[in-house]
């Protein structure tokens, strides 16, 4: 969900960012869509330097996809029309099947992935 915010907000296209970061397109697209959870830490470190970002950042942000329950997966694939982190603010308030303290969590998420690097 955040990787997808991040290359949205850069302004590239999926098969763009991939091909900046060197990664292939069916990869990140998985990324982005939660059906892959987890990263070799080369390739988190290329995506990072593609989007400009601290590639601490990155691995936080994926260590924390690990942890969201399915539910969010579902939320995500229903709103592909999420673009920005109020919108997801409001995708995840709007989802009756998650419980007020992950609801916390994931707003925290959103609130890292909106820092700046550095």
């Amino acid at each position: 969900m955040a990787l997808e915010e991040y290359r949205l907000a850069k302004g590239l296209g999926l098969n763009e960012l991939a091909k900046l970061a060197g990664v292939q397109p069916a990869q990140l697209s998985r990324l982005e869509g939660g059906q892959q959870v987890s990263a070799r830490a080369n390739t988190l470190r290329k995506l990072a330097a593609a989007l400009n970002v601290e590639v601490d950042h990155l691995m936080r942000l994926a260590a924390a996809s690990r942890l969201l329950p399915r539910t969010v997966g579902d939320l995500d694939r229903t709103h592909r029309a999420v673009q920005t982190p109020a919108d997801v603010t409001a995708a995840i308030e709007r989802d009756p099947t998650i419980p007020s303290d992950r609801k916390r969590w994931l707003h925290e998420c959103v609130a890292l992935a909106r820092r700046p690097p550095g």
